[in-house]
C-alpha cells in the first residue's frame, strides 16, 4: 500500500471521528454546549430535555437562565422553563435577581419566581415573599407562603399567625407547618382556634405542628382532637402528638385511647403508653394483653418491655400461651431482656 493512500485513510478516519465526537457533543466546548441548551428550551422538541440537561450542569448555566428568565422578549413559557430550572439548581445567590420578579406584569413568571426563591433558602427573600402575598393571584400567594416556610426565617411569625385564618386551605396548612418549624409557644393559643378548621388536611397539619412545639399548653387542643375530630387519621396523629409530652394529662388520654378507643388508637395508644413509660399505665396495658386484635397485643408488650417493673412481667407471663406466635415471640423477648 503506497504512502499516500495510508495517509488517505487515516486523514478519513480522523474525519469520521470527529464527527461523531461533534454528534455526541463531547467535541462541543462546554460553554457551547451551554449556550446549545440555552437556546433549545425555546423549541418544544428540545425544551424538557434541554432543561434537565441545564439542570444537571448546576451553578455554571444560573447566569444563563437568569438571563432568560429576565428577558422581557423573550416567550414567557421559555422564561417560566428558566425559572423552574433554577428552582432545581437551588442556587442562593440567584435569588438577587429572581426577586424583582415577584412584580412582573405576567403571572406565570410571578408564581414560578415566587416558587423557586423558596428553593434557593435564602433569606433575603422573605420580605419580598410576604409583600408577594398581596398579589391578587391566589397561586402566587399561595407560591409565597410555601417559600416562606421552606426558608423557615422566625421572623415570619407574625404572618403564620395572620394566615392560618386565611380562606385558601393551602395557604394554612403551610402557615401551620411553618408555627411548627419556629416552635414558639406563643403560637399555641391562636392555633387551638385551628382544632376546628374544616379542612381536614389543615387540622392533620395542627395535630403535627403541636407535637413539635411539645409543650404542656398544646395538650388541651390535642385533647380536644383526640376526643372529637371525625377524622380516625387526626385523632391518631393527635395521639402521636400528645405521646411526646410527659404529663399526667397525656397518661389519661392514653388510657382512655387505650380503654375506649377503636383498633387503630388502642394500638398507637399502647406505642405512647411505651413510650412515655409511666408505671400508672400498666393495668390498663395488662388488659390490652387480651385484646382482640393482635397487633394492640404486641404494642401492649412491648410498652410493658419498656416500662420493665415486676408488674409488667408478671403481665408479660400471661400471653406466653396467647394463641398467636408473634405475640408469644414479642413477650419473650421482653421477658429475656
Amino acid at each position: 500500500m503506497s504512502g499516500n493512500r495510508i495517509v488517505g485513510i487515516i486523514i478519513f478516519l480522523g474525519t469520521i471521528g470527529s464527527f461523531f465526537a461533534c454528534q455526541s457533543g463531547y467535541a462541543i466546548s462546554p460553554d457551547a454546549r451551554l449556550q446549545r441548551y440555552i437556546n433549545e428550551l425555546s423549541d418544544k422538541k428540545t425544551a424538557n430535555e434541554a432543561r434537565s440537561e441545564l439542570v444537571s450542569i448546576g451553578s455554571p448555566a444560573v447566569p444563563h437562565l437568569l438571563t432568560v428568565a429576565e428577558n422581557q422578549k423573550e416567550k414567557d413559557s421559555v422564561r417560566v422553563l428558566a425559572i423552574s430550572a433554577l428552582s432545581d439548581i437551588r442556587d442562593m445567590a440567584s435569588a438577587a435577581r429572581l426577586i424583582p420578579l415577584l412584580k412582573d406584569k405576567n403571572v406565570k413568571i410571578r408564581r414560578a419566581s415566587a416558587r423557586a426563591l423558596g428553593a434557593t433558602k435564602n433569606k433575603d427573600a422573605v420580605g419580598p415573599l410576604k409583600e408577594a402575598l398581596k398579589d391578587y393571584d391566589p397561586e402566587v400567594r399561595f407560591m409565597s407562603v410555601r417559600s416562606l416556610q421552606q426558608i423557615g426565617d422566625p421572623s415570619v411569625i407574625d404572618t403564620y399567625l395572620t394566615l392560618i385564618t386565611d380562606q385558601d386551605p393551602r395557604i394554612r396548612i403551610f402557615s401551620v407547618m411553618g408555627l411548627g418549624d419556629i416552635k414558639d409557644v406563643r403560637a399555641i393559643g391562636p392555633l387551638s382556634e385551628v382544632a376546628r378548621d374544616p379542612d381536614g388536611n389543615v387540622r392533620l397539619e395542627l395535630s403535627k405542628t403541636l407535637g413539635k412545639i411539645g409543650d404542656p399548653a398544646c395538650i388541651e387542643p390535642l385533647s380536644f382532637m383526640i376526643k372529637s375530630d371525625p377524622d380516625l387519621a387526626i385523632r391518631r396523629e393527635a395521639l402521636i402528638a400528645v405521646s411526646g409530652i410527659k404529663d399526667q394529662r397525656t397518661t389519661d388520654l392514653l388510657v382512655d385511647a387505650g380503654q375506649n378507643g377503636d383498633k387503630d388508637l388502642r394500638c398507637q395508644a399502647c406505642i405512647g403508653m411505651g413510650k412515655i413509660k409511666d408505671p400508672k399505665t400498666v393495668s390498663t396495658l395488662a388488659k390490652l394483653l387480651q385484646d382482640e386484635s393482635t397487633p394492640v397485643k404486641i404494642e401492649a408488650s412491648k410498652a410493658l418491655a419498656a416500662i420493665n417493673n415486676d408488674e409488667a412481667k408478671a403481665a408479660l407471663k400471661t400471653v406466653m400461651e396467647d394463641e398467636s406466635s408473634k405475640v408469644r415471640h414479642t413477650a419473650a423477648i421482653a421477658l429475656s431482656k
